[in-house]
């Protein structure tokens, strides 16, 4: 049976949502939404699909809608589709209020609809590997871990340091990977903030372009450093180092996990991709998962509370810029 996607917002995300969802077998993207026609044409008309500005109206007839607008739009976006019967493949920032996620969780639970946040990181085969290598016990009982997520700002859209659009900076925007990360790889049953700085130091709008995070995950110091900084080199990488062996990951590029008696293993990057290509790959995964959990009628994987767990601790370290002492959540 041939499945029906609408793509909500034609940027960048927008673009790579259409082509990972086309790729499927049996689905057809059947309409792209963007309040600006002619960039939703540029897309619309690669998948031959309609070409709308309304959101709502695109979503007419969808099976599934992808949400690839800003996060101030998704808790309306996320009401209309559910409405309509529609799962729903969300961009993050799922959110940045508290109020929007209760509406979406209250709108996913009355209309009997999955809603998967797109957190890719859990979809990248270097990401794959390094769960598979710390749920195996090959790194013995971990040390230490920490994560260094630098980006050049002046390659940023300006919607990003805009607090009513975005809902905050590089804590809310690329810290909500990072976080999840944490999480996803640990699985953690406590988790408290020890240490949180936050700053705007380019002073570019009004959100802050730095962060520096200690988190206790069930006794594991977890350090987490975010950075917007015009001409800064691209650096992702995450560290865990164990009593038998340390992982590295460097984010689209690859794995290296070593053991103290020497042996190394190295997952390389699929392939030399750019930027829209490796995102490519972690979407249609996404896409994949989402479509598989439909099939078996299985929930949405990355399900939205398992985000607002995520969420709630973004917000208690916004409450807070300095923290002495941390919140359990």
């Amino acid at each position: 049976m041939s499945i029906t996607v609408a793509v909500i917002g034609a940027g960048m995300m927008g673009r790579i949502h259409a082509q990972a969802w086309a790729e499927q077998p049996g689905v057809r993207v059947g309409a792209v939404a963007d309040a600006d026609a002619s960039r939703a044409a540029a897309v619309a008309e690669r998948f031959g699909a309609q070409v709308l500005v309304n959101a709502d109206e695109a979503m007419v007839g969808a099976q599934v809608v992808s949400i690839c607008t800003p996060p101030h739009l998704h808790a309306e976006q996320v009401e209309q589709a559910a409405a309509l019967g529609a799962d729903i493949l969300l961009e993050k920032p799922a959110a940045f209020t508290a109020t929007d996620y209760d509406r979406m969780q209250s709108a996913i639970e009355r209309h009997g609809v999955r809603l998967m946040v797109g957190m890719t990181g859990r979809y990248y085969p270097e990401g794959q590997a390094a769960l598979a290598t710390v749920r195996s016990g090959a790194l013995g009982s971990l040390v230490a871990y920490a994560e260094h997520m630098h980006f050049d700002a002046s390659e940023l859209p300006d919607w990003y340091f805009q607090r009513h659009v975005a809902g905050g900076g590089v804590l809310l925007t690329n810290g909500i990977h990072s976080i999840d990360r944490v999480l996803w790889l640990l699985q953690p049953r406590e988790v408290r903030v020890l240490a949180a700085t936050l700053r705007s130091l380019a002073g570019r709008g009004d959100v802050e372009d730095f962060a520096d995070l200690l988190l206790d995950c069930d006794g594991l110091l977890c350090r987490i450093q975010l950075l917007w900084q015009a001409g800064a080199g691209a650096t992702r990488a995450v560290e865990l180092v164990g009593a038998q062996g340390t992982l590295r990951m460097e984010l689209y590029r690859g794995l290296i996990v070593t053991g103290r008696t020497g042996q190394r293993e190295e997952w390389p990057y699929p392939q030399d991709a750019d930027f829209l290509e490796r995102t490519l790959i972690g979407i249609r995964a996404e896409v994949a998962a989402l479509l598989a959990a439909r099939t078996a009628g299985l929930p949405a994987p990355s399900p939205l509370a398992e985000n607002r767990r995520v969420f709630d601790l973004i917000s208690s370290i916004y409450q807070r810029d300095r923290y002495g002492s941390g919140a359990n959540l």
